[in-house]
């Protein structure tokens, strides 16, 4: 096949319009862009053109969409180191607190048996008051009883 635009203005011209080559320029350079299929090749240059353009649009873009995406995973990685931190102190903390708390305890256990202790001494103190006073009452009564007999023998005597 030859092109339908060839066999009208090349081949199967009329003698009258033979001169076609010397018309306007216009029409001339349609004539040749029929004949050479230059306008199905100008709008496929003009449709690469706009796909180029569309193309390098969704690049642009694409590369904006990276470019965010990129610096969202980089912040959710030190988010996430950060947490991993964090959570490793709490643990750390917990961990203190529970020693503080064991800590505590013995604490507590040792004040009450203190706490018992003093008890247990104020008790033997008071019955050492006591015994004291009992002492003194049984030395009075001693005393007593043995002037009595004293008296009781200076007087049959």
């Amino acid at each position: 096949g030859v092109s339908k635009a060839v066999l009208i203005n090349v081949i199967f011209c009329h003698q009258d319009d033979s001169n076609w080559p010397l018309s306007e320029p216009t029409k001339v350079k349609k004539k040749f862009d029929d004949i050479f299929a230059a306008t199905k090749y100008t709008k496929a240059l003009e449709e690469l053109k706009k796909q180029k353009k569309k193309l390098m649009a969704q690049k642009k873009e694409l590369a904006l969409k990276l470019e965010t995406a990129e610096a969202r995973r980089k912040e959710a990685q030190k988010r996430r180191k950060k947490k991993s931190q964090i959570e490793r102190k709490l643990t750390e903390l917990n961990q203190k607190i529970q020693e503080y708390n064991s800590e505590i305890e013995e604490e507590k256990e040792f004040i009450d048996e203190y706490e018992k202790k003093k008890e247990e001494n104020k008790q033997v103190l008071n019955q050492i008051e006591n015994l004291k006073q009992t002492k003194v009452r049984l030395i009075k009564k001693n005393r007593e009883f043995y002037e009595n007999m004293q008296e009781e023998f200076d007087e049959t005597d």
